[in-house]
């Protein structure tokens, strides 16, 4: 959820200063890809007064960075590559270097006119994380732990463990009985206690192991 290096979740921030609440994956789209419907001024969200007028300012990772991908994959549609417009950010050099997600957080935060891809862990007073929704007039989704674990949140994503289930080649005993217990109630709940990151839903789990049994047979 939070866990900086980690896997961590995906998150929309504004300025803190910004009166905009909640957005649609179908308008983080239009505002972060090249989209053939572009979104260029928070007035074309719905913002008033001064706002209706102002441009939105981009900050994100690196194109090819693996969040960057995640959320190209789960937001963008048919092709579509990332607005030209998009400030890219990496992790500083050195060892004490900022990371880029903190990085981005920090541009938003000196901007009333940003938008950034970030994540929780690295959130200041300045600036405020978004809700999202799945389609327009849906209930927006909170970037809350609870949500992100429960897989409601827009832009969840997921770590996988991968075995070759060749038939030739089968899996060995002892791989398949340690995923067998990380699917497991003790597996998850070991998980939990660890703390890096989230355990699957139930349901989730449970599917895989049944997944796991068919293709281990």
């Amino acid at each position: 959820y939070d866990v900086p290096k980690a896997t961590f979740a995906l998150m929309i921030f504004v300025s803190r200063s910004n009166p905009i609440g909640s957005l649609s994956t179908s308008q983080l789209e239009r505002i972060f890809a090249a989209s053939d419907e572009p979104i260029h001024t928070w007035g074309e969200l719905g913002l008033k007064g001064e706002w209706a007028t102002r441009p939105i300012h981009l900050y994100g990772f690196t194109v090819d960075n693996d969040k960057s991908q995640i959320f190209s994959e789960l937001v963008f549609h048919n092709g579509e590559r990332w607005n030209h417009g998009l400030k890219e950010f990496s992790n500083a050099p050195g060892l004490g270097g900022a990371d880029a997600g903190e990085l981005i957080v920090q541009a938003v935060a000196n901007d009333p006119n940003g938008i950034g891809i970030s994540n929780v862990h690295y959130a200041t007073p300045g600036v405020k994380a978004l809700a999202l929704s799945t389609r327009e007039g849906s209930a927006p989704i909170a970037p809350t732990r609870e949500n992100v674990a429960s897989r409601r949140s827009p832009l969840t994503r997921a770590v996988y463990m991968v075995m070759d289930s060749d038939p030739a080649h089968p899996a060995s005993p002892a791989v398949v009985e340690f995923l067998r217990y990380v699917l497991s109630r003790q597996g998850q709940q070991a998980v939990t206690q660890e703390g890096n990151y989230l355990p699957l839903p139930p349901e989730v789990a449970e599917r895989q192991g049944r997944q796991l049994t068919a293709e281990t047979r």
